[in-house]
């Protein structure tokens, strides 16, 4: 490679295994003056690079600076070397400048995207209103929704559906204390998905082309046993078990039916 000297601008050829040796520092042959050879490096490409013009060398904007690298590269070798790492430097320097302000720019506020999220929020809580309209009686039944109730003095319609009862077992015989009176033994179930009252039992004794011979309206006071209290909701699943004494209309009797309403 060659150096040149600060101080009376004598241009020598030195190598660079001796460099290294001396740790860069060379004493010129001329004026005996010693400076770092590495600093001084005399190439004509590299003159002309340093007087170009200060702003980073970007490889898209300045074409002909490249295209002359290219040809000097071609012409002497250690130049090649040395500008090829100049080159690399500066454009690595440039391209972390420009990512750097391309993070620092900030994003883009899109105006629309306010007004959508305020509307779909507008939107969706007026189909949950319309929903817990709809729902009120079932969402004021829940244990949650008591307090609330309590707090607004709100009344919920009782629940009935007294086609969810179910006759399981059914028997009509003769009584056995009072040749008189029939009993009836009927076992029934809460089918519904919630708690209700129990129902009003109907019971009609037909002959053997399904005429009534004799049909009662039952409270659940009348029927019920006991030790059930007739005001006390039936629980979903629960089972009531009943025996009911009758009047026997007679020998015409085949047949009864259990309706509940």
């Amino acid at each position: 490679m060659k150096t040149q000297c600060p101080a009376c601008k004598a241009v020598t050829d030195v190598s660079t295994a001796d460099l290294r040796a001396s740790y860069g520092i060379y004493r010129c042959s001329r004026c005996s003056h010693e400076f770092d050879a590495f600093e001084h490096v005399h190439s004509p490409l590299v003159d002309r690079i340093a007087k170009s013009t200060p702003k980073p060398v970007h490889i898209t904007k300045e074409p002909e600076i490249i295209q002359d690298v290219a040809d000097d590269m071609h012409s002497d070798d250690s130049d090649a070397a040395i500008i090829d790492e100049f080159m690399q430097d500066v454009g690595s320097h440039s391209i972390t400048h420009d990512t750097a302000i391309e993070e620092m720019k900030p994003a883009p506020v899109k105006s629309g995207n306010g007004w959508a999220a305020f509307f779909t929020i507008i939107l969706v809580l007026v189909v949950l209103g319309q929903f817990a309209w709809i729902k009120r009686a079932e969402i004021l039944r829940l244990p949650a929704a008591q307090p609330l109730c309590a707090y607004l003095d709100c009344s919920v319609a009782e629940q009935r559906n007294p086609n969810a009862f179910r006759v399981l077992s059914r028997e009509l015989e003769a009584d056995k204390t009072d040749a008189r009176l029939l009993t009836l033994s009927l076992s029934f179930r809460n089918y519904a998905d919630f708690a209700q009252r129990a129902p009003q039992m109907q019971l009609s004794l037909i002959d053997s082309v399904n005429s009534v011979l004799l049909r009662r309206t039952l409270t659940p006071s009348e029927y019920l046993p006991r030790e059930i209290d007739a005001e006390k909701l039936i629980e979903p699943g629960q089972k009531i078990d009943i025996q009911l004494s009758i009047e026997d209309p007679g020998p015409q009797a085949s047949g009864f039916t259990i309706d509940f309403f």
